[in-house]
């Protein structure tokens, strides 16, 4: 049985069901062909079936609203005919699964669960021998296809720009900031915020700037303007499978901002982890399916303490991604930011300032990228001493044992320290710096760190 074939029995079976769960349940991979699409159109007319408006008429869907392309991709029964016609038979749908007709009474239709679909099993062994394809990079050495990307900045302080310019920058393949840009990529870029004539000023502003015609990358950047529009990361999958079905298959998928997601028929809390992962792991699936990067842009978190849980919510959300760019205001320069790589790769970058003119972003490498103090409680907190910088402070200055308490208070009124992290500290004095502990516990008097002697 072909691959059609297979569809076919699928959607004989389940005639209610989603698309994309047909499409899984019948084991094809998420982007369908046009061909396919065609097919499953007159499929469905044969068959007593009907499409929502919108697949068989891409055009008309999209002048609706993205919410169409929701609605689009499920197949339901045929009309319900008049009162002076025989009823024709109409399938049962699977166990556990409203029909259409049920939906107003017993409330929404409930899709079937797909089956569990685990990764392939492989032998460590055979991974150290395989030859594996180079990674393709978006920005060399630091952020990859088939991974996402953050960039994290204070609410209004020019994320949008920053992601338009990496998306320009990447559909013309020349370099971005620091980043090198070696082939040029096919963006789709989600502009869930600004109008559409907003947009589209600051894209001629920036490439005016930039020296960049439109016809460099005609082609290669198209552009979801869904602010007003009921799209959320529950369907957004769907969106992504249709821009692929009518012919644009994006290398590098970029979200700006990452809340306008958030979705509003549910009850979703920025602040839990369950709830943010369950968004993180659906840009999991996109990545893993379209092989593409994802790259979305978060706002800081009201206090950025320890320097790691910079962006706003649960703390999912700042240990999930694989790259991310933080831009922080410049300590004086207004018309400066400072940006810092954080990543899993070897790719990262020291700190860095920019300067915006003129509707872009270029390099500052004459200012010095030091960043304006956080806020906590309407006060301004200086930026945390990095835990080894402290440890160097502190072998200079001990020369005989200290201590443990008293040098944990001692922290905490000089570099404003919480427990943890002078402890943190305390580790790397005995693990790097030939410290030694000596007393604690019972009978043996106050806990001690020094140099060994």
């Amino acid at each position: 049985m072909n691959a059609i074939e297979t569809f076919d029995q699928v959607v004989r079976d389940n005639p209610n069901m989603k698309f994309h769960d047909l499409i899984r349940t019948a084991g094809l991979p998420i982007t369908i062909d046009p061909a396919y699409q065609r097919h499953i159109v007159s499929f469905a007319k044969r068959h007593g079936h009907t499409l929502w408006p919108g697949l068989s008429d891409p055009e008309s869907a999209a002048k609706r609203s993205i919410a169409t392309f929701e609605v689009t991709l499920v197949a339901r029964p045929a009309p319900e005919p008049t009162p002076d016609k025989a009823e024709p038979p109409r399938a049962t749908p699977p166990p556990g699964m409203a029909t259409a007709g049920d939906a107003g009474q017993d409330g929404p239709s409930s899709a079937a669960e797909p089956a569990l679909r685990l990764p392939e099993l492989v032998d460590a062994g055979d991974a150290m021998t395989k030859a594996y394809d180079p990674p393709e990079w978006i920005l060399q050495d630091f952020f990859r296809m088939g991974t996402k990307g953050a960039l994290i900045a204070i609410s209004k302080g020019w994320k949008t720009w920053l992601m338009m310019q990496l998306a320009v920058c990447a559909a013309v393949g020349i370099s971005f900031l620091e980043y090198e840009i070696s082939v040029r990529r096919k963006v789709l870029f989600f502009n869930t915020e600004l109008p559409e004539d907003e947009f589209a000023r600051r894209l001629r502003l920036m490439c005016a700037g930039l020296g960049v015609l439109a016809k460099d990358f005609r082609g290669y950047f198209k552009v979801l303007n869904s602010s007003g529009y009921n799209l959320d990361f529950t369907n957004i999958q769907q969106v992504i499978s249709q821009v692929i079905a009518d012919g644009f298959h994006p290398e590098i998928i970029i979200i700006d901002p990452l809340f306008c997601l958030y979705p509003l028929h549910e009850r979703f809390d920025e602040n839990s982890n369950a709830d943010m992962l369950r968004l993180l792991r659906t840009f999991d699936t996109i990545a893993l399916e379209t092989g593409a990067a994802v790259m979305f842009s978060h706002h800081f978190a009201k206090f950025r303490g320890d320097g790691i849980n910079v962006g706003a919510g649960a703390g999912a959300i700042n240990r999930s991604y694989r790259s991310s760019l933080i831009m922080t205001e410049h300590e004086t320069d207004e018309d400066c930011a400072v940006i810092e790589s954080r990543g899993n790769f070897q790719g990262k970058k020291p700190p860095f300032a920019i300067r915006f003119h003129d509707g872009f972003f270029m390099l500052a490498p004459e200012v010095e990228p030091t960043i304006k103090g956080t806020v906590l409680k309407g006060k301004t907190k200086e930026p945390l001493l990095p835990v080894n910088d402290a440890a160097a402070t502190l072998v200079e200055e001990i020369t005989e044992p200290k201590a443990v308490d008293s040098l944990i208070a001692d922290m905490e009124d000089r570099f404003g320290f919480r427990e943890r992290r002078a402890r943190t500290v305390i580790g790397v004095l005995l693990s790097e710096h030939g410290f030694v502990r000596s007393g604690g516990g019972s009978g043996r008097g106050p806990s001690m760190i020094g140099p060994k002697t």
